[in-house]
């Protein structure tokens, strides 16, 4: 299987500054090719310690320069084909181009509704507010001088496009970002869901609005490695699957660090039903957008890969000169998340896949009934996420599900109201949350289930039930049949003319 991919790769290698280079002579984007800057290497260092041993091919190719592990950057699409057909690459790829998602300022000022909708008062009455908990924003970096985020507790971060520690934010994309997450509550722009946490900016787009693979695969890995972080935020996305960007992800999440991405913004690059990446990846929280009033954005994505929805239509923004300013965009519906993330992160160190568990499973769903490719499975409303148990009761199935403090075995029962066992179902899960499912037996009317340890002894009740039963089909009434109309007598027939 290596070796196919390898063939295929270096293929689409030879393939590519061709096709490149015809786009650029009609001066026009063919939609076609996708943006790249040089070529990622894969290489093991002591494999590569053997390459440095043939300078010819080398020095006339040009530099390979180190990005972070294995991980190497060479322009020369040639000396790149040359490592992977002599053994000493395990992988080559394009390194390809992503872009973030926002569109333009739109619409009139809006209320700093985000808050509401998520439903984080029910947070705060439990006295989560983010505090110990980091979030790095992988973006275009961040203004801390901005009148929104002066009690943001902004850690010092990363400028990989200066390479430096100096922080800006030539964009403005990073700053709106940085305030859905811990925005000031002053009643202008939006209002913090997180305001509590440790933002830590890392940034890696600059005005261009564009940053590469290799950019964003060393944020995502020193985010979770160098800064210690529990969540990371990626408001942005490409639309050509990268192993190299992959791979930096599956090291986090083996972390137990939370990743969330925008679903992406429909548009002449992205069409609808598009797989976008990092949204895409199997271990990553794909994130739609909705308005205030829960419908779905008609410029946001919608495809398999979708996990939740969360507000990202209308937002206020503070600018720099204190101005407010509306946007749009599933950019902003991923810092929501983002933050509802932090929080159960906070509640009880939720692990990537818990906190995707539980969004899947107690999201108000919106929609159709269940997963759809709009909406994913609904917005995560904090109340209904962070409820010891949450039941609901369809066709004869009880849903249920448990937050506890370890994982086990969990068995879900229902009982009549005479207490008589009916039913029962056992998970075993190491997880801090537990969904389970149970059909009730035909016949079951009322009754009460409860969680039971793995030796029978009640944990808690979750839920009462009571089935009811349709009423009995009223036999059709049979229509009179309709009086027919008495014929005209011919003689009071008006004569022909």
């Amino acid at each position: 299987m290596r070796s196919l991919l390898a063939f295929m790769l270096a293929f689409t290698l030879c393939l590519l500054p061709a096709t490149a280079a015809n786009g650029a002579d009609n001066g026009e984007d063919c939609g076609e090719t996708p943006e790249y800057e040089g070529y990622i290497v894969c290489c093991p260092p002591e494999r590569l310690m053997e390459s440095r041993e043939q300078p010819q091919l080398r020095g006339a190719a040009g530099n390979l320069d180190h990005v972070v592990d294995d991980v190497y950057l060479t322009q020369s699409a040639e000396y790149a084909d040359w490592l992977l057909s002599s053994g000493q690459a395990e992988y080559i790829e394009p390194n390809y181009v992503a872009t973030l998602f926002d569109v333009e300022p739109d619409g009139s000022e809006s209320a700093d509704w985000p808050r509401e909708l998520l439903h984080c008062d029910y947070a705060g009455s439990l006295g989560l507010d983010g505090s110990g908990i980091r979030i790095a924003t992988v973006d275009s970096g961040i203004d801390t001088n901005n009148p929104n985020l002066t009690e943001a507790n902004i850690i010092t971060g990363y400028d990989y496009v200066s390479q430096s520690v100096v922080m800006s934010d030539d964009v403005g994309h990073g700053t709106k970002v940085a305030q859905l997450i811990c925005g000031d509550d002053n009643g202008t722009g939006v209002t913090g869901i997180a305001r509590g946490c440790e933002l830590v900016p890392l940034r890696c787009f600059s005005s261009s609005h564009s940053a590469t693979v290799v950019e964003l695969a060393l944020a995502v890995t020193e985010a979770a490695t160098r800064y210690n972080c529990d969540v990371i935020n990626m408001s942005l996305g490409l639309k050509n699957y990268s192993l190299t960007l992959h791979r930096a992800i599956q090291y986090a999440d083996s972390l137990g660090v939370v990743t969330v991405a925008a679903a992406g913004n429909v548009s002449y690059s992205f069409p609808q039903g598009s797989a976008i990446y990092p949204a895409a990846f199997d271990e990553v929280i794909s994130v739609g957008s909705v308005d205030s009033e829960l419908n779905i954005a008609s410029d946001s994505m919608q495809n398999e890969f979708l996990t939740v929805c969360a507000p990202g239509r209308g937002i206020s923004f503070v600018t720099a000169s204190g101005a407010i300013t509306v946007s749009s965009g599933t950019s902003f519906a991923c810092p929501c998340v983002s933050a509802v993330a932090a929080l159960l992160k906070q509640h009880a160190g939720f692990s990537r896949a818990e906190c995707m568990s539980l969004m899947c499973a107690r999201s108000l769903d919106l929609g159709q009934p269940g997963f759809d490719v709009a909406y994913g499975y609904g917005l995560p409303q904090l109340d209904r996420l962070l409820q010891h148990t949450l039941s609901g009761l369809g066709g004869g199935v009880l849903s249920a599900s448990l937050l506890r403090s370890g994982g086990g075995t969990v068995v879900l029962a229902a009982y009549d109201e005479s207490g008589q066992l009916l039913s029962a179902n056992t998970a075993s899960t190491a997880s801090r949350f537990t969904a389970i499912q149970l059909t009730l037996p035909d016949g079951a009317a009322s009754g009460a289930a409860f969680f039971l340890d793995a030796d029978g002894v009640p944990l808690c009740m979750c839920a009462r039930y009571e089935i009811v039963s349709p009423d009995p089909e009223e036999p059709e009434e049979t229509e009179e049949p309709e009086e027919t109309a008495e014929p005209e007598d011919p003689g009071e027939s008006e004569d022909p003319e």
